[in-house]
């Protein structure tokens, strides 16, 4: 659920010593900071992240259409949010991270594990976070046996998400993952066939094999 709030005003604009922030400068910061409330009903726990306007909507573009482009227009925009906070605040970390120098190489670049990507995977699509959505499958592409492994609910991954993941690997590699209670070797199964089907038919088409 996501909601906000907005109130406009005008800030008074006076001269003021050298070094010090005049109340129109203070006012234009406030106009570019986002306040988030997170509210995570499972633990009982509340959070208030900030985030610069741009930079928010540049990351997160599910944010973009709550969010005023002018921000002469709109003063206060408080947006809240209901998941889980460890979750939010890792995103809000990956948001942050110093885009001058290589993710490998970036200190304050937050990990994906086991026990996360796919909270991290749904979380990210849902906000349209497309980039970070591509590492989310390539990491379980990479790591899908521990995944699996891992205490971690796999069912609400989306057919589109799912489709994805399976096109990286192939039916020998998917024979091969370890998934005794088939939590989701099957889907993935299922997906490649369907996704390879769908290839071939389209290059039959193209070569005039078949007429669609």
């Amino acid at each position: 659920n996501l909601s906000k709030k907005s109130s406009t005003g005008s800030a008074a604009s006076k001269p003021v010593k050298e070094g010090k922030r005049s109340k129109k400068s203070r006012s234009a910061a406030a106009q570019n900071t986002i306040v988030i409330h997170v509210c995570d009903e499972s633990k009982k726990i509340n959070q208030d992240f900030h985030c610069a306007r741009d930079l928010l909507v540049e990351e997160m573009k599910y944010f973009a259409e709550y969010l005023a482009t002018d921000v002469k227009h709109c003063e206060e925009v408080d947006i809240s949010v209901h998941c889980d906070v460890q979750i939010f605040d890792w995103l809000m970390r990956y948001v942050q991270r110093d885009k001058s120098v290589p993710s490998a190489q970036c200190q304050n670049m937050p990990k994906l594990e086991a026990n996360n990507v796919i909270s991290i995977l749904i979380s990210s699509d849902f906000l349209k976070m497309d980039a970070l959505v591509r590492i989310c499958i390539e990491y379980c592409h990479q790591h899908i046996s521990e995944i699996i492994s891992a205490p971690c609910n796999m069912n609400c991954i989306s057919g589109q998400i799912l489709t994805e993941i399976a096109q990286l690997f192939t039916l020998q590699e998917i024979e091969a993952i370890r998934d005794r209670k088939d939590k989701f070797k099957s889907k993935l199964f299922a997906k490649k066939v369907r996704a390879d089907r769908i290839l071939f038919l389209n290059k039959l088409k193209k070569s005039g094999q078949i007429i669609s």
